[in-house]
C-alpha cells in the first residue's frame, strides 16, 4: 500500500512537471490531487472591485471626515475570508465584511479617511490582507483639501 501511494505521489510530480513545461497551468486555478489520484482544478477566491478599486473625493475643506464603501465581489469558486485592512497612514482606517464572501456574493471594505492637517492634492490607501489568490490588494482614495473658509 506504501508503494502505491509513493507511485500516485510519483505520478502526480511528473504531471505537473508536464504541465508546467507545456504552460498549460493556469494562475487563477488551484491543482490537487484527489482521493482516486488524479489531478483536478480547483480555483481560489479572488477579490474583485466593482466598479474600481480607486475613489475620487473631489475637493472637501480641511477637517472633513471621507468615507467611501467600496463593493467587492468573489469571482472565484471558494469562499473570500478578508484577514485584515489597514491603512497606510494614522489619517485613514477602515472596516469590512467580516465574514467569509462566498463565490458570486458581494462584500464591502470602507475606507475613513481624515482630512485634518492636509491641504492640496491627497491620497491614502489600505492594504487587503486575505486568502485571495493575490493574497495582498490595495484600495485608494484622492482628492484636494481647501482650507475651511471662516465665517
Amino acid at each position: 500500500m506504501k508503494s502505491l501511494y509513493s507511485l500516485l505521489i510519483l505520478l502526480a510530480f511528473f504531471a505537473v512537471t508536464d504541465c508546467f513545461a507545456q504552460g498549460e497551468f493556469r494562475k487563477d486555478v488551484a491543482y490537487i490531487i484527489d482521493e482516486e489520484g488524479k489531478m483536478v482544478e480547483t480555483y481560489r477566491p479572488v477579490l474583485a472591485f466593482l466598479p474600481s478599486s480607486s475613489y475620487d473625493f473631489g475637493t472637501v475643506e480641511e477637517g472633513a471626515v471621507v468615507e467611501h464603501e467600496f463593493e467587492i465581489i468573489n469571482t472565484g469558486k471558494m469562499p473570500l475570508i478578508i484577514n485584515d485592512v489597514r491603512g497606510t497612514c494614522q489619517c485613514t482606517a477602515a472596516d469590512w465584511t467580516k465574514t467569509p464572501i462566498l463565490p458570486n456574493e458581494k462584500g464591502m471594505i470602507k475606507l475613513v479617511f481624515k482630512t485634518k492637517g492636509k491641504s492640496g492634492k491627497v491620497a491614502s490607501s489600505v492594504n487587503i490582507y486575505s486568502n485571495s489568490f493575490y493574497q495582498e490588494e490595495q484600495a485608494f482614495v484622492r482628492g484636494t483639501v481647501v482650507k475651511a473658509v471662516k465665517e
